[in-house]
């Protein structure tokens, strides 16, 4: 898939680690009870897994057949989230653009799994019908707005408070908001270097 197996495999390493710590935060939120987006932790884990499967084969534990439908429902959700938080925007600007940032990986995720960025669209059972300059220009378009996602999100990153990995005893404090912006910056720097890559 890569001119360089070990970017691929570098990058397939951060996808499981990545996911692997969100599995730790779903887990954590229900035994302790703290709070943490879910969906998003829950679509990081499957993102994470996807995408090492996508650039190591060998790492492929899932089946192509219906991903693409999962991630459509999960953007639908981010979106609608975009939309309710942008009509409150006075309270709660600053989250919007956290939602929108995941359906673009949703987005993402839809065209790479769907044949439009692997380059075997075939392999995949899957007919593209638009030309391979639209495919070029949607690859480079996406990667662009993940990466602005990413700048973006590694602007805020130290206005985000600190939290304790434990929590305050005897409060529920939310899981660390820094950690969680740390992985959506692992995804779409991982997912902006696929779309590039592809071509």
């Amino acid at each position: 898939m890569t001119p360089s197996p070990w970017i691929a495999y570098s990058f397939a390493a951060l996808m499981i680690v990545t996911a692997g710590y969100c599995v730790s935060r779903l887990a954590a939120s229900w035994r302790r009870h703290r709070p943490t987006d879910q969906l998003a932790d829950a679509m990081h884990v499957l993102m994470g897994l996807a995408m090492a499967g996508m650039l190591v084969p060998l790492l492929r534990v899932y089946w192509t057949e219906g991903w693409e439908g999962l991630f459509v429902v999960a953007g639908a959700s981010f979106g609608w989230l975009a939309v309710r938080e942008w009509r409150s925007r006075p309270r709660v600007a600053v989250t919007a653009p956290h939602h929108l940032h995941h359906l673009l990986a949703c987005g993402a995720m839809v065209f790479m799994l769907a044949g439009g960025g692997t380059g075997d669209a075939s392999a995949r059972g899957t007919t593209m019908t638009s030309s391979p300059s639209e495919l070029h220009t949607l690859s480079l378009v996406l990667a662009l707005g993940l990466l602005a996602c990413v700048v973006w999100t590694a602007d805020r990153l130290s206005s985000l408070a600190p939290v304790s990995a434990l929590g305050a005893s005897g409060r529920r404090a939310p899981m660390s908001l820094r950690l969680e912006a740390c992985c959506e910056i692992a995804m779409g720097v991982t997912m902006a270097y696929m779309l590039i890559a592809m071509y």
